[in-house]
């Protein structure tokens, strides 16, 4: 679940408990740090790929 999807089934955040908050911030952590390790694994692929292109440049 996203934080935009708790929000969404809790409602209005005033009538929220402690633990909704709690829940709340574990939820957008996790996916903050998701979004971060796809970014770095995209970013990773695509030096990959510019490093074997440029080798494959060099070695012709």
């Amino acid at each position: 679940m996203t934080g935009r999807a708790f929000r969404r089934q809790h409602g209005d955040p005033t009538s929220w408990t402690t633990a909704d908050f709690e829940s709340y911030e574990v939820f957008t952590e996790t996916t903050l740090k998701h979004r971060l390790a796809l970014r770095i694994k995209a970013a990773a692929r695509t030096v990959r790929r510019h490093l074997s292109r440029r080798s494959l440049r060099l070695a012709a």
